[in-house]
């Protein structure tokens, strides 16, 4: 649903954040607890998944195992999937802060870390220039 439906269909709705706002979440809750915020709307650009040092990174599993998001978004556009429109295109993370934030899960205690992705096997294929996993 379009932001203006859902006000619409949903008049108790207090405030509409994109899924790349995930850093104006604790603010808008506060604005509106404090009523300086009457059903705030905030469109962000696309950041649906963190990169390391956006928001401290916590475990949300036991601490011997962990989850590793190296990509979002998907580069097909599978008439059977909704996933293109809604996370956007294929977004993998840069190597190097794929190894920082590996580093940060292992130092809370992960033995076991688990890569997800919309579509694993495409990790990557979005980069460009001789450095690019794809070339190696």
């Amino acid at each position: 649903l379009h932001k203006d439906q859902i006000l619409e269909e949903f008049p108790g709705v207090d405030s509409i954040l994109g899924s790349g706002a995930i850093d104006k979440v604790m603010e808008t809750i506060q604005k509106l607890e404090d009523g300086s915020g009457d059903r705030l709307i905030q469109a962000a650009h696309r950041r649906s998944f963190l990169s390391r040092g956006d928001v401290p990174r916590f475990l949300a599993t036991p601490p011997h195992y962990a989850y590793l998001k190296i990509a979002e978004g998907c580069r097909k556009r599978c008439a059977f999937c909704i996933i293109p429109s809604i996370k956007g295109r294929l977004q993998s993370k840069p190597i190097p802060d794929l190894v920082e934030e590996f580093q940060a899960v292992l130092e809370h205690g992960a033995s076991e870390v688990i890569l997800i992705a919309q579509d694993l096997g495409d990790y990557g294929k979005d980069f460009k220039g001789p450095g690019s996993p794809v070339n190696l």
